[in-house]
């Protein structure tokens, strides 16, 4: 009797045990422009949606800027959601950033024509990421 009894809390325990594992949920925090340099406190695993204004007809894409923080990992490209059915018209340029590592750095969006080189861009986006 003692030793099924035994089993029966260790089944419990490990039932317990491994329905802990989902009790540590991610989030994803969105922003937009008005995001523009302020800090965020993340946790490894979150996501960060960044969605931006604008017009790829235009040739202006958004872009990861080089040297943007490396504890941040892009997910994919980045996806384009238009505000109307009108063909060539704008939207949002939507980026989606995975927290992989610990620590402090910065995730810099440029708008700028990449073939237009020496050109600076016409708009830039700057958040800083704390990632505990």
């Amino acid at each position: 009797m003692f030793k099924h009894s035994r089993s029966i809390a260790s089944f419990l325990f490990l039932i317990i045990l491994l329905s802990g594992c989902g009790l540590i949920s991610h989030k994803t925090i969105k922003v937009d422009a008005n995001y523009d340099g302020r800090a965020l406190t993340m946790r490894s695993g979150d996501k960060l949606q960044i969605a931006l204004t604008g017009n790829p007809t235009t040739g202006y894409m958004w872009e990861v800027a080089p040297g943007s923080t490396s504890i941040m990992r892009l997910e994919g490209e980045c996806s384009f959601s238009s505000a109307t059915k009108a063909l060539g018209s704008g939207g949002n340029l939507i980026f989606l950033f995975e927290a992989k590592d610990q620590g402090k750095g910065t995730v810099k969006l440029i708008y700028h024509r990449p073939w237009e080189k020496g050109i600076p861009p016409i708009k830039t986006f700057t958040v800083n990421v704390a990632v505990k």
